[in-house]
Parts: structure tokens; sequence; C-alpha cells
């Protein structure tokens, strides 16, 4: 699920720059949000094969746009507080991990977890459930790990 629209409840709001532990995340109302047609609220997740021989679902996409939540402008469409960033900038989609060995992009693995997965059509294909209702089909580039989900389809109106 989104991590700003179904959030994890336990995490810190870092927006507007809450210091961490003074603001707990919110869920917020479907009817709140503008441009409800190009907003993806829900999409297939990363299964994390864990080392029990147990798999692992999570939840929150809370590595979305390499860990957007976290860091400015926080997954809201506040673009003039971040001039490099604009809406029709495709989000990324790297792993969680820094080490270059491990880049294993659009894969189920435990350094992929919180990020979208395109699992459908040889792992080039993603559904995603928009906020007026209707179902849309994205599309990942294995040759350039680029997708063409944008910023306009994930950050939201704060």
């Amino acid at each position: 699920a989104h991590p700003r629209l179904i959030p994890d409840l336990g995490g810190d709001e870092r927006y507007p720059n809450n210091p961490p532990g003074t603001v707990k995340r919110k869920t917020r109302k479907i009817a709140s949000i503008k441009r409800s047609a190009e907003v993806a609220i829900i999409f297939d997740g990363v299964i994390d094969p864990t080392t029990s021989g147990a798999w692992n679902a999570t939840v929150c996409a809370f590595w979305l746009d390499n860990g957007g939540m976290a860091r400015a402008p926080y997954l809201v469409d506040d673009f003039a507080a971040t001039p490099l960033f604009n809406s029709s900038q495709p989000i990324s989609m790297a792993p969680t991990t820094t080490d270059l060995t491990f880049r294993t992009y659009n894969t189920d693995s435990s350094v992929n977890a919180g990020n979208i997965r395109f699992r459908h059509n040889k792992d080039t294909s993603a559904n995603a459930l928009m906020l007026d209702g209707h179902v849309e089909g994205f599309k990942f580039n294995k040759l350039n790990r680029k997708a063409d989900i944008t910023r306009k389809n994930i950050y939201v109106t704060p």
C-alpha cells in the first residue's frame, strides 16, 4: 500500500520537518486527496524470503521512490520545496541496499522490500489500484531499470 495514504501508524511523520518521535503518521480520507485518477494506492509488493524458510510480504511500501517518506518532499507534491523533483519524473526503483553487488532491482528479495514489484509479463508489468477505483497497468524496463510510474502517481497533496 501507499506509505503516505495507508501508512505504518507506528512510524514518525517527517513532513513538514517534524523531529523524529514528535508526530506519528495518520491515515488520510480519500476525499481529501486531489488528482484521485492519477494516484496509485495499492499495488503488487515484494515478497521477502526470510532466513527461517518462510516468506514475508511488506504491507507498506516504505522504500517507494528510494525511501521518499524519509526525505524532502516526503512523498507530497510540494515540488517547489525540492526544485530537482517534478511530477513527470519516474520514481526510483532502486533496492534498499547501497552494495552494488546486490543491486537486485524488481526481485522478490529482502534488499528490495518496500518497493513495487513488477511481476507480470516476465517481470515487466504491475497493476495498481488508483484512488478513483480504476486499475492501471505500469511497465518496468529491465535494461535501464526504470518504470513508467511517475511522481505524479505517487506524490500527494499534504
